[in-house]
């Protein structure tokens, strides 16, 4: 009974239809390139987390619907720019293919520090990573060969120079992520707009 009372939960930024389109056709030129096998992330699961909360006990998203209500009333739209093609840890043994997030970040970075103040007054604790906005594209489940590193190398190289768009970012989410056959399923919980300027 105690696992219905808990949920899964992130903060998140989602992405623009045409971006999921653009993604597309990344998808394509590295299947072209004969890069090593991705499990890519579905287009609609792509998305700019801010804050992983992890599992989350039911009472408390009322704490956090308040402090994302408060905290985007302040916050005005802005865009980024999304640039570039990399991979966690490095390209020699990569893990996670993600998608550059550039630009003026001062109110991307604002809006998160935030966030992290005013949940770490509810009881959730603050990331200690330095914060690195990416968008998870694909993941690579087996260390590469030394061909499989070049052309992997390679893909991204090429790939990286047409990956680039502007990102409006106007609103936010609070998503809950379920486990659905062993594939991850999100859930919008709350979406809440950036309002500040509106009349």
């Amino acid at each position: 009974m105690k696992s219905s009372t808990v949920r899964r939960l992130f903060i998140a930024i989602d992405v623009s239809e045409e971006l999921t389109l653009h993604f597309d056709e990344v998808l394509k030129r590295f299947r072209d390139d004969g890069s090593p096998k991705i499990r890519w992330v579905k287009p609609t699961n792509i998305h700019l987390t801010v804050k992983f909360l992890g599992d989350t006990a039911e009472n408390m998203i009322q704490h956090i619907d308040s402090s994302m209500s408060a905290i985007t009333a302040e916050c005005s739209p802005f865009s980024v720019h999304v640039h570039g093609l990399g991979a966690f840890p490095n390209l020699r043994a990569p893990r996670t293919l993600w998608w550059g997030v550039r630009g003026n970040m001062q109110p991307l970075v604002a809006m998160k520090n935030e966030l992290e103040s005013i949940l770490e007054s509810k009881g959730f604790p603050r990331d200690r990573n330095t914060f690195a906005p990416h968008l998870t594209l694909g993941r690579i489940k087996r260390h590469l060969t030394s061909d499989e590193q070049q052309r992997f190398k390679q893909s991204v190289a090429n790939v990286g120079e047409l990956a680039s768009l502007n990102l409006i970012i106007s609103k936010i989410s609070l998503i809950e992520s379920r486990l659905n056959q062993h594939r991850e399923k999100y859930v919008h919980v709350h979406e809440y707009s950036l309002k500040m300027g509106e009349k």
